[in-house]
């Protein structure tokens, strides 16, 4: 324990404390690299996000102006429908708008939706005619081109207004220049398109 190994053990711990501090520092060093790379990438991250939510607005925004188009179409289609209609319901003559709710399974007749039952019907059948009638005259309205409609005379429907809706598909329906397919049941049955070009099958009387 004399002066030299007193000297020699002082200069060797402290040495010890600056290997000590030099590994620690490079620690701290790689630490350092590995955080701003980390960040470099949070940076090309939030940029690719930030890219990603503009196009989801625009995306969103041309959705919406398609859907609101498309909207447009089928309420012209429908309320021009509804102007064809005997007269039976009164708002249905001045119809203006015709809105689908699909989330709450609702048409609206200028905002109105309380009707007779037979003109719900008409209605309804008028509204799923309209999506297809205006789908055949845009390309980008992606709907089927096939249409079958198998109700149109529930809710006590009265035989000349089953005939004039009958009337109305046919007449619609030959309008259209692309390749569709139209079925309709009924059980009134329009003398007038009782043919052979559009009927299939027997009838059948009660008998």
């Amino acid at each position: 324990n004399g002066p030299r190994e007193a000297f020699l053990a002082a200069r060797t711990s402290r040495v010890g404390y600056i290997d000590s501090d030099t590994s620690y520092l490079l620690q701290s060093l790689n630490l350092a690299s590995e955080i701003d790379s980390l960040n470099s990438k949070k940076e090309d991250l939030e940029s690719e996000l930030n890219k990603l939510k503009q196009r989801e607005m625009a995306l969103n925004r041309k959705a919406d102006g398609r859907r609101h188009k498309a909207y447009a179409a089928i309420s012209n289609t429908a309320s021009s429908i509804l102007h064809e209609d005997l007269d039976r319901q009164e708002e249905f003559k001045s119809a203006q708008t015709v809105t689908l709710n699909f989330r709450d399974d609702a048409i609206f007749v200028d905002e109105k939706i309380n009707f007779a039952e037979s003109s719900n019907v008409f209605l309804k059948n008028t509204a799923i005619l309209s999506m297809f009638l205006s789908s055949s005259d845009d390309h980008e309205f992606f709907h089927p081109r096939f249409l079958l409609l198998d109700n149109i005379e529930d809710k006590g429907m009265e035989v000349a207004r089953s005939h004039l809706f009958q009337e109305i598909i046919v007449k619609r329906a030959t309008e259209i220049k692309i390749p569709y397919q139209i079925i309709f049941t009924t059980s009134m049955m329009n003398p007038a398109l009782d043919l052979d070009d559009y009927t299939i099958g027997p009838a059948y009387t009660k008998e």
